[in-house]
């Protein structure tokens, strides 16, 4: 993945990728992985000299498995503070995975295989941060916020960096097998025009690239080009039912 800021750090963790912000008295990490990627993640971030105790703040996009699996082992480790919205924090309270519309038929085929989101028993997960509509990350030693972009869950959010990047989570993501670079709608969403609505809104506040935790990278005239098509969306909602 071709980021030219080096304080943006993608760490890939087989089915997402999450990433590290780097500031100057702590660092932000966006997403933790799926489970038992903890471990994985932890080595990762040693390679580069950064210890647990360095991050300060997790920020979780949305509460689906393959990004907030692994929220425990990194809590844990290192003390950090976790910020969630508002409407996606109950999500980390239930065993299933919640809001897995499909948005086309691949999202139908993937769905058949999602199990139990955590096992009974399992510590839960209380954020020390809920964002309602934004949150500035300035008082974590980083130049940017956090702002609700609901669509593919209730309570999605996007991280803005004033250096130009936008990291977005599921908000949309890269293709399957050799299409990363090209921009998709993600496989489920909870409002399919919410999430036109906050693809919109990503491209209103002008990034300069667009960071999924599936593919990309993407710039934000590729997601203006092959995205807001708004009558292929609504096709696509039609054949759900």
């Amino acid at each position: 993945m071709n980021i030219k800021n080096p304080a943006v750090l993608p760490i890939s963790l087989g089915r997402s990728t999450a990433y590290l912000i780097r500031g100057k008295n702590g660092h932000i990490l966006v997403d933790s992985g799926p489970p038992g990627s903890g471990k994985k993640l932890l080595k990762k971030l040693s390679q580069e000299g950064i210890s647990p105790e360095q991050i300060s703040l997790v920020v979780l996009t949305h509460a689906h498995l393959d990004h907030s699996g692994a929220l425990e082992d990194i809590l844990k480790a290192g003390g950090a503070k976790l910020a969630v919205h508002k409407d996606e924090a109950p999500a980390l309270e239930q065993e299933e995975e919640l809001h897995l519309n499909p948005v086309r038929p691949l999202g139908r085929l993937v769905k058949a295989f999602i199990g139990k989101k955590r096992k009974k028993g399992s510590s839960e997960i209380k954020p020390d941060l809920v964002i309602n509509k934004e949150l500035d990350l300035k008082p974590f030693g980083i130049k940017g916020k956090v702002v609700a972009t609901p669509g593919h869950t209730p309570g999605s959010v996007t991280v803005f960096l004033q250096t130009g990047e936008a990291i977005v989570g599921d908000l949309l993501m890269g293709g399957m097998l050799f299409r990363r670079r090209r921009p998709f709608y993600p496989l489920f969403a909870s409002d399919v025009k919410q999430l036109e609505r906050s693809i919109r809104l990503v491209l209103k506040l002008k990034p300069k690239l667009i960071l999924p935790a599936h593919g990309g990278p993407f710039t934000p005239a590729q997601v203006e080009t092959k995205l807001l098509q708004p009558r292929r969306i609504k096709r696509k909602k039609a054949r759900r039912g």
